[in-house]
Parts: structure tokens; C-alpha cells; sequence
């Protein structure tokens, strides 16, 4: 990671030829789309090569810090997906409204409502019942 930091190409090859297989295989089974995975893998190395210097050995291995970046791309690769599968639905229903329809202000209001559905599920059950019985 050291070598990585300073900007070693050759390290980074190392490391990718390490650990691809694993950050990819935890890729494809969370979605299950096999270019998608191939796209959060060289996410993953782009972040590892930008940030390599933020890795700290006593908080885990590299492999562990490498896998849990490559996690949380492909969270943020889901996330996205939904995103975009519901802007698509609120188009889809505001053209099959008609044009009298307000598009652009439907698919606001559904991205609101799926940013504020992710953001109640990260809080504890009890804080997001009393939530949702309010």
C-alpha cells in the first residue's frame, strides 16, 4: 500500500492481480449483472489508487479494506439502479398520463420519497417506527 500511495503502478497491478477475483466475484453476487460488477471493480483499484494513502494496517488487512470498498461501491451501484428504475416508472406513468401531466415535478417528488426511504431504513427499528407511526 506504501508503494501504491506513492504512486507505483507496478504495485497496483500486484494488487489488482491479488484481489480482482475477489472484489468481483462479491460484485457480480450483489448485482447480479456481470458489467455492473466489472465497473465497481475498477472503482474499487481507481479508489485504492487515489486513496491508498488513507489505509491504516491496524484497523485490517488490505484485502479486507479492498473488499469492504469494493461493498460499498456496489451498495452505491444499487442504489443508483433503484434510482433510476423509479425516475423510469414516474415517466412512464406521466406519459401515459398525458402531456397536461407535471413530469419533471412527479419524478422529483419520487426520488425524495426513495432518498427518504434509505435514509429511515440506516436508522435503529425504534427511532424509524416512532418515525413512521408519526
Amino acid at each position: 500500500m506504501e508503494r501504491i500511495a506513492r504512486h507505483d503502478d507496478r504495485a497496483l497491478g500486484e494488487l489488482y492481480d491479488r484481489y480482482a477475483t475477489a472484489a468481483y466475484s462479491l460484485a457480480v453476487r450483489m448485482l447480479a449483472d456481470a458489467s455492473a460488477a466489472e465497473d465497481v471493480v475498477q472503482d474499487t483499484f481507481l479508489r485504492v489508487w487515489r486513496n491508498a494513502g488513507t489505509y491504516q494496517q491496524s484497523r485490517g488487512t488490505v484485502r479486507s479494506w479492498l473488499l469492504a470498498t469494493a461493498h460499498h461501491r456496489a451498495v452505491d451501484a444499487l442504489r443508483e439502479r433503484r434510482r433510476l428504475a423509479t425516475l423510469d416508472a414516474v415517466v412512464e406513468a406521466a406519459t401515459e398520463a398525458g402531456p397536461s401531466s407535471d413530469v419533471a415535478g412527479d419524478a422529483l417528488r419520487a426520488l425524495d420519497n426513495e432518498s427518504l426511504r434509505e435514509t429511515l431504513a440506516l436508522l435503529p427499528r425504534d427511532q424509524r417506527e416512532a418515525i413512521e407511526l408519526a
